[in-house]
């Protein structure tokens, strides 16, 4: 007898823990569906925006160069100027992404990584943008595209490129970085200037090499640079731009 209700004693022990093991998973799934819907309460109808693959928490403690506004970088001293400060990275700008526009999103462009990074809607995580499905997204300025080399535009690399001025002649600019920065005082910085002309991608370093490609008006430009005290080397992304603008009033049609 005595065996019997021991025996009886273990199986109801036994049914009241898997009993309690299956309040504590329906509890957990119960949370963790509370958290997935809270998430996607916050993200709304931009929550296609939020799918992507998260940016790992050692990258978040590692010391990244982030895109920072133009009027900062125009004052800066040094490259490593884009590492320090990164609370200024962020800023919130217009999306387009699987032909949906996205105004007010709050993103980020990692440069050493090549990765547009958005905001989760818990303020707490970081999601990398699939470049394939973005059409363009505008912040600090720039109105960013990612490319991809072809046989006929002549770009060297894919990735993330910076469009600051958008007329017939479109220009760009890539800034690249060694894949590790050991320390941001040795970091290395590249920025690769580009002008959109008849289909390709030329690449321009100075007021000749641009002018080699626009190849006629060469005097003109000459003349407006010089009027207007161009400095290409303080300034490309300006004089670039004002000469390029000059160009097209020149050659309207």
């Amino acid at each position: 007898m005595k065996k019997q209700v021991f025996v009886l004693a273990i199986l109801l022990f036994s049914h009241l823990c898997l009993v309690a093991q299956s309040l504590i998973r329906d509890d957990n799934s119960l949370k963790e569906d509370s958290i997935i819907s809270d998430y996607l309460r916050k993200a709304g109808n931009q929550s296609v925006i939020y799918s992507g693959k998260m940016a790992s928490s050692i990258l978040l403690n590692r010391a990244i160069p982030y895109l920072k506004p133009r009027s900062e970088e125009k004052n800066a001293t040094d490259p490593s100027y884009f590492i320090k400060g990164e609370k200024t990275s962020y800023t919130t700008g217009q999306l387009f992404f699987d032909d949906i526009v996205y105004p007010d999103i709050t993103m980020r462009l990692d440069l050493m990584n090549n990765e547009l990074v958005v905001l989760a809607p818990d303020k707490t995580g970081m999601i990398v943008l699939d470049p394939l499905r973005l059409k363009y997204a505008d912040l600090f300025g720039y109105r960013l595209f990612f490319l991809i080399p072809d046989r006929s535009n002549k770009l060297p690399t894919e990735g993330y490129y910076m469009q600051f001025y958008g007329g017939k002649y479109s220009l760009y600019k890539r800034y690249t970085y060694p894949s590790f920065v050991a320390s941001i005082q040795n970091v290395k910085q590249t920025i690769t200037y580009y002008i959109y002309v008849d289909g390709k991608f030329h690449k321009i370093n100075n007021k000749g090499s641009l002018l080699k490609v626009l190849k006629t008006n060469k005097e003109e430009l000459e003349q407006f640079i010089k009027d207007n005290k161009l400095n290409f080397s303080k300034d490309k992304d300006e004089s670039f731009a004002l000469v390029v603008q000059y160009y097209e009033k020149l050659n309207e049609e």
